[in-house]
Parts: structure tokens; sequence; C-alpha cells
């Protein structure tokens, strides 16, 4: 996974330069400086061989990032605050070799459990997903990886994801949950879930 190695290097600082630098499959490598705000349900739609890196403070706030049936796409040094209803990254429809790695997700939980998204979904056939280096915190459900028992069989198979030296913290449960997939996970911390950490069901 390269993302938008050897492509065009640009800094956004807004949301507008960040949706206009995510539309298209040129490759780009787009830098992230100081606090981008959405209004919580506004997803970006990220088009393939990007890497989103954030600058020194960048924050994502109220953003999410939908990955629907493309691949190479690198997130890196971002930190997610308070994504309403859909995950701040949601990977599905078949995407590909995606890498999210040294993220800070959180949102808090004074809402209960139906107001935020998930730190990161990985659903519908994604495949070729790596979670490295994150800080997972503050939330109830963080990373869901397939969807119900029922209804996405399809998935077996698929969804091969890596979780490696993430740090889950004050989350109630999903670190992660799982259907059908292949998933590896080591060396995870898991710190005061107050419901489980590592949930395996439908065969995965």
């Amino acid at each position: 996974t390269t993302g938008g190695q050897g492509g065009q290097e640009v800094t956004v600082t807004s949301l507008a330069q960040l949706k206009a630098a995510l539309a298209d499959n040129t490759p780009r490598i787009i830098y992230v400086s100081g606090t981008i705000r959405g209004r919580g349900e506004d997803p970006i739609y990220v088009k393939s061989n990007k890497s989103v890196i954030g600058r020194s403070g960048a924050v994502l706030h109220g953003i999410q990032f939908f990955v629907f049936g493309v691949n190479n796409i690198i997130f890196q040094n971002l930190t997610f605050r308070n994504y309403v209803k859909h995950a701040a990254i949601q990977i599905k429809e078949k995407a590909h070799h995606i890498w999210v790695d040294h993220c800070d997700f959180a949102t808090d939980k004074n809402r209960g459990w139906d107001y935020w998204g998930k730190d990161i979904t990985i659903t519908r056939e994604a495949d070729y997903v790596t979670v490295s280096w994150n800080k997972f915190h503050d939330t109830h459900l963080s990373v869901l990886i397939s969807g119900g028992i029922k209804g996405h069989e399809s998935d077996a198979g698929k969804l091969r994801v890596t979780l490696h030296h993430n740090f889950w913290y004050n989350v109630s449960e999903r670190e992660p949950s799982m259907n059908y997939g292949r998933v590896h996970m080591f060396n995870n911390y898991h710190l005061n879930n107050s419901g489980y950490s590592i949930g395996t069901r439908a065969g995965g």
C-alpha cells in the first residue's frame, strides 16, 4: 500500500480543500494542517491512490471518510473527534489495500451508544487492511469488521485485516468485533473496557 507516493503534495486547511484533494484517482499526498470541522454526519468520499497525513496537531472534527470500492489509501497521524452516525473511516464495497496508522480516535461516552459513529468499520468484502499504532478511546463501539451474522456471508474469504500495536482504553466493546474475516492481531493493548475486547463469530 503506497497511497499517493510519487504524486503531487498539497496542504489543506479547510473542508472544501480536503474534499477537492480526494475527489479523483490521481496519486496525491495530502497534508492536513490545523483543525478541519464537518457538521458531524457529512461523508467525504475518498478516491484511490491517496495519502492523508496530519501535520503536528491536525484534528478532523465531525468528519467521516467513506472508502468505498477504491484501493491504495493511507491515513496517518490524524486525530479524529466526534463523528456522528457513520464511522470516522468506513471501508467497504470491496475496497482493498488500506492502511490506517498512528491515528487517534475518540468521541465521548456521555451521549449513549447510538449517537456517535464507530471508529473504523471494515465491511462488504473489503480486503487487505492494516490498522497499526492507533489509539482508540472514550467511546462505546470501536472497530467493526463485517456486519451482522446474517446477510454478510459474502465476506467469507475476504476481510483479511491486520491489527497491531494499537491501544484501546475506556472503550465499551468491539476492539474489534469480527464476523467471517481472517484477522491477525498482535501486540495490542486493551485497558478498562466495560464489556468485551475481542469478539469473533460466524466462522471468523
